[in-house]
């Protein structure tokens, strides 16, 4: 699940998160899964996925200057 965000958006350490024209891949820590299961659980139904449920949530992040977007990609495994 792909999402475009206007970079006007306040983000708290935009530099951290929404490094300029490059991308940040982390993979979800288990407590954060836990934590913001319902969430996720959201955005995974929105993907309409063939798999009944996930293990693992990929998050990569881009800010996308030309754009003026941030960028942020959810996989979910």
């Amino acid at each position: 699940m792909t999402i475009g965000i206007p970079d006007q958006v306040k983000v708290a350490n935009p530099e951290i998160y929404f490094p300029s024209d490059r991308l940040s891949v982390n993979l979800m820590t288990d407590s954060f899964v836990g934590e913001y299961g319902d969430l996720l659980n959201h955005f995974y139904e929105l993907t309409k996925q063939s798999k009944p449920d996930y293990h693992n949530v990929w998050i990569t992040t881009s800010h996308l200057n030309q754009q003026a977007l941030y960028l942020l990609d959810l996989s979910f495994e």
